[in-house]
């Protein structure tokens, strides 16, 4: 008596899921998205990232390799005139150097 009652429950679970996903898949049908996506180029199709493979390298769709690094310079609010004026001159002589050779 105890199994008819368990193969009697079961059965109607199964035939209630499959009455379920019969319904979800008839009515998700006539909703298909491809119908209404542009056919130009978004955003994710020309971004060539994949996936990040270690701390600040990505490979790219391609197979690609990208590298980035973080600085963090001196902070100037706590620097000193003569520190500040050397930094200026670091810098204005390495752009001299760049419009020279360009």
């Amino acid at each position: 008596m105890i199994e008819l009652i368990a193969f009697l429950i079961s059965t109607t679970g199964l035939v209630i899921l499959g009455t379920l996903f019969w319904e979800i898949r008839s009515k998700s049908c006539g909703h298909h998205v491809k119908k209404h996506r542009s056919h130009t180029a978004g955003l994710v199709d020309l971004l060539n990232y994949a996936a990040v493979v270690d701390d600040g390298v990505i490979v790219g769709k391609n197979g690609s390799f990208m590298a980035a690094w973080l600085y963090h310079g001196e902070d100037n609010a706590n620097t000193t005139d003569e520190a500040r004026e050397m930094v200026s001159f670091r810098i204005n002589q390495a752009l001299s150097a760049m419009v020279a050779v360009g």
